[in-house]
């Protein structure tokens, strides 16, 4: 009785020396596909479109290196300048160098009475503009110990 199938006369995983794509005009379109389109093979799994050479949807090394978010903190050459009101630093400003050409990170302090109360650490893109925000607000026990630490994190 016939399945409709052919017959695998040889079971087992198959060797071919080669394998030639064309040229695909986009990416696959259901679950077990692969394509060859715009410069890289592609594959579709149940998450997704993929590129093969970058693993599941990840980044390279370089790409994860060169991210501007706070998880990375100074990884880069930096020029980094100071702003006091009195004796307390209420600014700190990270730039790409010492001519400040592009703002990488900030943070701003405030403070009560000699204590820090809250800290902002602003984090740039490479544009230049906003990329994302922590707030830690800080709660201090009796004296001049930090009970606890509330912190934030917020994307504009």
């Amino acid at each position: 009785m016939s399945n409709g199938k052919t017959p695998d006369r040889f079971p087992g995983e198959e060797q071919v020396e080669g394998l030639e794509f064309e040229t695909a005009t986009a990416d696959p379109d259901a679950e077990g596909k692969m394509r060859y389109y715009g410069g890289s093979f592609k594959a579709k799994d149940a998450s997704g479109v993929f590129n093969l050479r970058s693993g599941s949807g990840g980044i390279t090394e370089e790409e994860h290196r060169t991210l501007d978010q706070l998880v990375h903190d100074l990884a880069e050459d930096y020029y980094e300048e100071y702003t006091y009101t009195g004796n307390k630093v209420t600014n700190i400003t990270v730039w790409t160098d010492s001519g400040k050409t592009k703002k990488i990170r900030e943070e701003q302090y405030t403070y009560s009475g000699s204590r820090v109360t809250q800290v902002v650490t602003i984090q740039y893109d490479s544009d230049g503009n906003e990329f994302e925000r922590l707030t830690e607000s800080y709660t201090y026990a009796s004296g001049s110990r930090i009970d606890y630490v509330d912190a934030v994190r917020s994307v504009p």
